[in-house]
């Protein structure tokens, strides 16, 4: 998925479940794109490497969890396509940097 795909889908669950505490099969699915999410976040500053080598830092500090949250196949099955989604994209480096100095990368679907 995309951002602007993530973005319109975790829109449409939001608006589905207004009014009314998600379902069990809703609430894994908010924390899958919450894992997807993640994963846009962790490749604009470390790659695929971020994503993939589960002995780093990346990984263990904030894709494990959601190893846990959705369980193994799922997680690896979200993984998948997320990888697949990053096939051909750019990423610009330090496209803003903000007032405490700290700069920002961009992807370019």
């Amino acid at each position: 998925m995309t951002r602007k795909e993530l973005d319109a889908a975790k829109n449409a669950l939001r608006e589905q479940c207004r009014g009314r505490q998600m379902t069990k099969a809703e609430a894994l699915l908010n924390a899958e794109y919450s894992c997807r999410d993640m994963m846009i976040c962790i490749f604009a500053y470390d790659g695929t490497a971020g994503i993939t080598n589960e002995d780093g830092f990346n990984f263990k500090r904030y894709l494990s969890p959601y190893v846990q949250t959705l369980g193994r196949k799922r997680y690896d099955k979200v993984r998948e396509d997320q990888l697949k989604s990053f096939e051909g994209v750019t990423i610009s480096r330090g496209v803003f940097t903000d007032d405490e100095g700290c700069t920002y990368n961009s992807i370019n679907w």
